[in-house]
């Protein structure tokens, strides 16, 4: 089970709290066999964060997060996701945008960005070319056809908004 059955004394609320109280949810539902998995998903969440955190420690990636800051630096960026996995991750890019850099951006999701709004990526495509950046949120459990959303998305753009990134999670249930 679980070790911890509360949330420590210390831990700022409500961001950094939410990942100590969803994971007390979900041992809750594992210790009511709820959900079998949910050592497995704990421990693998555990253990991605604690990686994540000896990159940020010993400065592992930040070359290419410098540079990829660097491109997207006086841009106004589509944060992508793809279903609702992709959507919470789109907006929560858009956000840290936002709060962090004090810049504007934006969130979409497929395949609801496929339905409308990319109908108005075509017009005024010098000034998409000049202050635009997509930023493609990709993880491994999009539905087939959103992936080949993301592709075709991806073809229409290229002309408009030639500053594409593509961003894939990393982990073991990413």
């Amino acid at each position: 089970g679980w070790p911890h059955w509360g949330i420590p004394a210390g831990i700022p609320q409500p961001r950094a709290g939410l990942p100590t109280m969803a994971g007390l949810l979900l041992a809750g539902l594992g210790e009511l066999g709820l959900l079998s998995e949910c050592d497995a998903l704990i421990a693998g969440a555990f253990e991605q964060l604690c990686e994540r955190r000896s990159w940020y420690e010993t400065g592992v990636g930040e070359k290419e997060l410098a540079g990829l800051a660097s491109r997207l630096a006086r841009r106004i960026v589509l944060a992508v996701g793809g279903g609702d996995l992709g959507a919470v991750a789109a907006a929560r890019f858009k956000a840290q945008i936002n709060e962090n850099c004090k810049s504007q951006a934006f969130s979409a999701v497929h395949p609801e960005l496929c339905h409308n709004e990319i109908a108005g990526w075509g017009h005024n495509g010098d000034l998409a070319r000049q202050v635009f950046a997509i930023v493609e949120l990709r993880h491994s459990f999009e539905h087939p056809q959103v992936a080949r959303r993301f592709e075709l998305a991806g073809e229409m753009w290229r002309e408009a908004i030639p500053l594409q990134v593509s961003l894939r999670a990393a982990g073991p249930s990413s």
